[in-house]
């Protein structure tokens, strides 16, 4: 007779663990979404400035400090998608400057190079 009533007694305890079970591993599944796409209606690279800070940052560990000799940098929007920085050499100074295309939508790196 006891046997039984602990029978009775051990179902519903049973269930209660396995909905436990269940309930926390369905919260941890909704958890691990993936994160929502979000994109600035300007683009992630929206101006000029932005365009020239993300320059400076992917040139300087390829060409190092010196590069900043080649300030001012200039950027130009092409067809309303690609920021094109450049540098610009002084009067009468032989050389190259750093060039970058960046797509103004995702910040998208498209070029980059150093001229002669």
């Amino acid at each position: 007779m006891k046997n039984k009533i602990r029978f009775w007694l051990y179902i519903p305890l049973g269930l209660l663990i396995v909905g436990s079970i269940v309930t926390a591993f369905t919260l941890n599944q909704k958890s691990q979404r993936p994160l929502e796409h979000y994109t600035p209606k300007d683009g992630f690279v929206p101006n000029e400035t932005t365009a020239i800070n993300i320059a400076k940052a992917i040139w300087l560990p390829i060409y190092g400090n010196n590069i900043l000799d080649k300030s001012p940098f200039n950027a130009i929007l092409k067809d309303s998608s690609v920021w094109i920085v450049k540098g610009i050499l002084p009067e009468g100074v032989k050389g190259g400057v750093p060039y970058i295309e960046i797509r103004k939508s995702n910040c998208e790196i498209l070029k980059v190079e150093h001229g002669k």
